[in-house]
This record gives C-alpha cells, sequence and structure tokens, in this order.
C-alpha cells in the first residue's frame, strides 16, 4: 500500500510539473537567417510562439510590426522584403511577449535591385551627351527628353541606346529622364539641362519694357514654352511663347514649327511689358 502510495504521489507530481511547463510560454529567440535572391528580395525566417509580437526594422527606412495570434509554439515563420536600392544594410528583428524580449541584427549585402543613374555633357552646338551609369540594368532602359514647359506630359526624344549623342536645336531648358524597369517595379532618374549653345536660334520682335526690341533666347534672360494645338505637336510644339526667366510673364508669342518651318509668324503681342 505504501509502495502504491509513493508510486501515485511521485506521478501527480511529475504530471503537475508537465502541465507547468507547458503552461509557460518560452522567452523569444529573435535569432533569424536571411538571404537575398537576384531581383533584390529577401527572405527572412525566424521562429516564434503564439502571441509574439515582432519588429523588422529593415535598414531603409522601412519598418514591419505584427502579432503572432495565429501559431502555435515554435514555429518557423518567413518574411520578405524587396529593397529598391543597393548597398549594405542591418537589419534587426525584436521579438516581445509578456514574459520578455530579444533582439538580434545583421547586416546584408544587397546589390541586385535595377537602379537608374546617368550624367550628361553639353557639348558644341547644343549636342548633349547622355551616359547611362544604370546599376544591373537587366531589363533594358529607356531615355526621355522633353520641354519642361509640359511638366513631363510630352517627349519629343526617345532613345533605347546605351549613350546617346542628342542634337538639341533651340537654347533653352529641358528635362532629361531615364526609366529602368524591374522585376517588381521600375527604377527612374530625372534632371534637368540649360542648353545656350545651340546651333540654331529662336528669335521675337516685338515690344519688351515698352521698347521694340529683337530678343533671343539664349537661357538666361528669357525661355520659351511649347503649347500644343490640337493635340498635335511638332517637335518643339505649333506655338511658342517667350517668357522671362525669372517670372511667370509672357513676353511674346507667335506660331512656331521650328525647324520645318523658318518663317517665324508673329501671332500676337500678349502682356506687352
Amino acid at each position: 500500500m505504501k509502495k502504491l502510495f509513493l508510486f501515485l504521489s511521485i506521478f501527480f507530481i511529475l504530471w503537475s510539473c508537465h502541465n507547468k511547463k507547458q503552461e509557460v510560454s518560452p522567452l523569444p529567440d529573435a535569432t533569424f537567417t536571411v538571404s537575398v535572391n537576384n531581383n533584390n528580395v529577401a527572405t527572412f525566417s525566424f521562429t516564434a510562439n503564439k502571441n509574439d509580437i515582432y519588429t523588422f526594422d529593415f535598414g531603409d527606412g522601412e519598418r514591419l510590426t505584427g502579432i503572432l495570434d495565429y501559431i502555435g509554439a515554435n514555429e518557423l515563420m518567413e518574411h520578405k522584403h524587396i529593397y529598391r536600392k543597393n548597398g549594405n544594410f542591418t537589419i534587426k528583428l525584436t521579438l516581445y511577449n509578456k514574459y520578455g524580449s530579444d533582439q538580434k541584427q545583421k547586416i546584408v549585402d544587397a546589390r541586385n535591385a535595377s537602379v537608374a543613374d546617368f550624367s550628361y555633357e553639353v557639348l558644341a552646338n547644343g549636342k548633349l551627351k547622355l551616359k547611362n551609369l544604370s546599376q544591373n540594368p537587366r531589363y533594358g532602359h529607356k531615355w526621355l527628353i522633353g520641354d519642361t514647359s509640359y511638366n513631363g506630359s510630352y517627349w519629343f526624344y526617345t532613345s533605347t541606346e546605351q549613350d546617346p549623342i542628342v542634337n538639341i536645336d533651340l537654347n533653352g531648358k529641358y528635362q532629361i529622364r531615364l526609366e529602368v524597369p524591374g522585376e517588381y517595379s521600375a527604377s527612374m532618374k530625372e534632371d534637368t539641362v540649360y542648353i545656350k549653345n545651340a546651333k540654331r536660334q529662336m528669335t521675337f520682335s516685338g515690344l519688351y519694357k515698352g521698347k521694340t526690341a529683337e530678343l533671343s533666347i539664349d537661357g538666361t534672360l528669357f525661355h520659351y514654352k511649347g503649347i500644343t494645338t490640337g493635340g498635335i505637336m511638332s517637335p518643339y510644339g505649333l506655338s511658342q511663347q517667350l517668357w522671362e526667366s525669372t517670372s511667370s510673364h509672357i513676353v511674346y508669342s507667335k506660331f512656331y514649327n521650328f525647324p520645318n518651318d523658318n518663317l517665324l509668324q508673329p501671332l500676337s503681342k500678349e502682356g506687352q511689358y
């Protein structure tokens, strides 16, 4: 009888300890692994328990926080993140629950993103030399040049050449864009160039500050703005307006179809200064 009582006592003690061990949630362990594929997608793997709260700091300015209320105990979790720029990033993972917290960090080298980059040089007679400096342009690229007055809505030049040289006929301010598509999104870079040495010039004759004058667009005091007509445009617009570079004041406007029409016809003397 004594032996039976002793056996039952030991059994109930062990059973009680076992239940208590199951009831206590383990302290979080934020150890994780990371791998980066050819498209700069990082995959993070870590082990967590039900009701653990996690926070990822991906090192690129983006963060993610969530609660794992749908899992069991000691389950393997995965999360993916796209790095849209190339470089070394310090990743921090923080796990915490009501019993404690833990944080681990790693540095990941992610250098497979397609990133648009370029430089340019203005040559003699308004020639514009473009140089493609893009990183990983595995899906190609596209150059666009437009009149800045359209805010990028019209591009008179497009090319898929690597380093094209573009002839700019008129002095003025132009917008350059380089687009590089990627697996998940396109990368784009824009810049503005001022052409002041174009071979062919455009002049306006009219009143300026109360005096008759012939005004030449040199990229400093004046610039032009293209205007669409009926949705159709020549390379530089069916109508041109001369603006002061330091204001939005229209000095003069006229019909213009350069370089196909060398006869510049006055349209009106708008807003005589």
